[in-house]
């Protein structure tokens, strides 16, 4: 549940950065918003698009994982469910804190090279806004996913407390 409510998040951000991108380009005629709403919009198009196969995705696996951990006991349902839990947490934000990074990065050096040039400004703050808004939703997943992991640890502690007695 709590990753399908994720992707919708996702992609209502996804959304926004659409309209963010719209605004932006209407806003004016200077360059400097021109430049800025190409990060928003390739984002948003990408968030809508990620989250929607995402959202997919989740439902298919939820149902298996319901299905397989059904037919086991509950003390194995949990120790499996724990071992995934400690992989998607442990690397499974790698690739989107170093995307997100390079973004910044990225943003900051187009930003010091060309910073005369008002659309390559533009697409410089952009990056920088784009990279710092994934850093904060990966960064609010993880912890919303440590802190499942933390539930799905002590259920299983205490299961195997239990049975020691």
């Amino acid at each position: 549940m709590q990753e399908r409510q994720t992707a919708l998040t996702d992609g209502s951000i996804g959304i926004a950065l659409v309209i963010l991108a719209v605004i932006l380009w209407r806003a004016g005629n200077a360059s400097f918003q021109k430049g800025m709403s190409y990060p928003p919009i390739i984002a948003g198009i990408f968030l809508i698009y990620a989250s929607t196969g995402y959202a997919y995705f989740v439902e298919k696996r939820s149902a298996s994982l319901v299905s397989e951990y059904a037919k086991k006991p509950a003390e194995e349902s949990r120790a499996l469910e724990e071992a995934r839990m400690t992989k998607v947490v442990g690397n499974g934000y790698t690739h989107a804190f170093g995307i997100c990074t390079l973004l910044i990065v990225s943003g900051v050096g187009i930003f010091l090279f060309y910073h005369r040039i008002p659309i390559k400004k533009g697409v410089a703050c952009g990056l920088v806004m784009i990279g710092i808004l994934g850093l904060a939703t990966e960064g609010f997943s993880k912890h919303k996913n440590q802190q499942y992991l933390r539930t799905v640890q002590l259920h299983v502690s205490i299961q195997r407390r239990g049975r020691n007695r």
